[in-house]
């Protein structure tokens, strides 16, 4: 960003947050493809690409969403100490962390990708069982490799393919079913559990802290800033919840119920968890970008700026003016009250 003032430790969280969200929704063309044509016609390397990019993105952006949840927590609860945490620079290195991390299980997943035609795996099946060889019809979570947002439901056919076709899947290492259980249990944990109850904790206590020094101080400034934070808890925490419970509960009742795969309602249920899923990386931009005012206010002010030229005569003015404007306007706000709220 080339305006400084929108350099915060928060904003630079957004930008880790948009950046997965640009790398997810590349894909889509690709899984478009695949859906009209029936085949997968791009290749082994296109097909680690686009499955790996699925995981990176799902880890990737909940792990950026916890840590904004935490880094709201202390600069509420521990304003002394986020003096020196909340800083542009540690931000920058816990979203290099972040992405490490995630490349515990982008890398792996971009090892198993392959491309089979269809037939093989049908014979696979066959003398197998189904569990023994995860499909991955790529549209994101059908297709399925086991638990990104492209893959949760590791199995799942949508529609005919001919023996023809080529598959773009996730072949597990021996015992297969094994792995795929595991792996689905484990990003059912780590990718949703666990950061729903961070994402939880800290924003009870910060509420809890909120309503504390309301209380003493009786300050309506105060008491805007708990409502308009309260406003954001649910509206992050219900969109999190919303988008992302269909596809893990899916999953797991996927996994541990036998039901009938090819029931239409079945696969009308996996494709709508899927658009949910898509959907959260959408409405990501709005919920940490616009729905704060301080960027707001500091966005407008910099698409305008070329336009904003005074005359000569006015010049010493507007500079006076204009100057007062942006430091109450787009001042980071590091306190309870203020900032882009995560």
């Amino acid at each position: 960003m080339g305006y400084t003032k929108l350099k915060t430790a928060t904003n630079i969280y957004i930008f880790n947050l948009a950046l997965a969200d640009a790398l997810a929704t590349s894909t889509l063309p690709f899984q478009s493809a695949k859906y009209l044509m029936e085949t997968w016609p791009f290749g082994e390397l296109l097909c680690k690409a686009v499955l790996s990019i699925d995981y990176y993105n799902m880890f990737t952006s909940i792990f950026t969403l916890t840590m904004m949840s935490v880094d709201r927590y202390i600069a509420v609860c521990h304003p002394v100490k986020a003096l020196d945490f909340r800083t542009p620079a540690k931000a920058k290195l816990i979203n290099i962390c972040i992405w490490v991390l995630a490349s515990g299980v982008g890398v792996p997943i971009m090892v198993m990708a392959v491309t089979r035609p269809r037939g093989e795996c049908e014979r696979k099946r066959q003398q197998r069982s189904d569990h023994l060889l995860t499909s991955v019809d790529l549209g994101k979570w059908e297709g399925l490799q086991s638990n990104g947002r492209s893959g949760l439901a590791n199995g799942v056919e949508s529609q005919p393919m001919g023996n023809g076709a080529v598959v773009c899947m996730l072949q597990f290492p021996s015992p297969s079913w094994y792995w795929d259980t595991v792996t689905k249990i484990c990003v059912f944990l780590f990718a949703f559990v666990v950061p729903i109850l961070i994402i939880t904790v800290c924003y009870g206590l910060m509420l809890l802290r909120l309503r504390s020094v309301r209380l003493l101080s009786g300050s309506k400034e105060k008491d805007r800033s708990l409502r308009r934070i309260t406003r954001m808890v649910l509206v992050v925490v219900g969109a999190f919840v919303v988008c992302w419970a269909p596809i893990h509960i899916f999953v797991i009742v996927w996994t541990l119920v036998d039901i009938n795969r090819r029931d239409p309602l079945v696969v009308a249920a996996l494709h709508l968890c899927i658009a949910l899923g898509y959907a959260n990386s959408s409405l990501n931009p709005v919920l940490y970008a616009f729905l704060d005012e301080n960027f707001k206010r500091c966005f407008r002010q910099l698409c305008r700026g070329p336009c904003g030229r005074q005359e000569p005569g006015s010049l010493r003015r507007g500079r006076q003016t204009t100057a007062r404007e942006r430091v109450t306007a787009c001042t980071p706000s590091e306190g309870p009250g203020g900032g882009a709220a995560a």
